[in-house]
């Protein structure tokens, strides 16, 4: 964001008078690139953290890091929702048993599902590229595959639901379009400011 904006600096950009200092205006558009984008994962993670400690879902390996001392082959436990139970493995280590119960969102893809979208938008609106058409188109799309890579392997190393991800990614995107779009109304009142000096 910081390089972004210093190459896009024009030549004789005025810049802002905070307390006596004269700041350049891409510092400036920079600071509120990055404040935004900060603010922005702060609301998702938070989201997310909450969602966890509320729902309390059961992570897909729940049953390997806790082994519950419950035998489900004899006839009075089948067929029972059993909530009263207690864990044989893991007993000294309670971090590792309480993360098995924090599956529902998936922190991992909300926090890069954010930042590939956050950066996907911010290509779109900042970057000026006069060489192939499709390189930035590019850089968005391998940004955005990424993510979605690193929320599949969430999936496949058994650490949660599809649906655990689906809620990632969902969270992640909204909070980044959010983030996004709040800043660029800010920079378009910014540079109209700018530009009647």
């Amino acid at each position: 964001i910081i390089l972004t904006e210093f190459l896009r600096r024009a030549k004789n950009e005025e810049g802002l008078t905070f307390w006596r200092f004269k700041i350049p205006l891409w510092c400036y558009k920079a600071y509120q690139m990055l404040l935004a984008f900060g603010f922005g994962l702060l609301c998702a993670m938070v989201t997310v953290t909450l969602s966890k400690s509320i729902t309390g879902r059961l992570r897909p390996h729940f049953l390997t890091v806790c082994a519950p001392d419950i035998n489900c082959s004899l006839a009075e436990n089948q067929h029972i929702y059993h909530i009263n139970f207690n864990c044989t493995k893991n007993l000294d280590k309670p971090g590792i048993l309480k993360n098995a119960r924090l599956s529902f969102p998936s922190g991992h893809a909300n926090f890069f599902m954010y930042c590939a979208v956050f950066f996907s938008i911010y290509l779109q609106k900042k970057m000026v590229w006069d060489g192939p058409k499709l390189f930035k188109s590019t850089i968005q799309f391998l940004s955005i595959l990424s993510a979605f890579c690193i929320g599949l392997s969430r999936i496949s190393n058994n650490f949660h639901h599809w649906t655990d991800v689906t809620a990632g990614f969902a969270i992640g995107g909204a909070y980044a379009v959010c983030a996004n779009l709040k800043v660029l109304r800010t920079e378009a009142s910014i540079d109209a400011a700018s530009t009647n000096l």
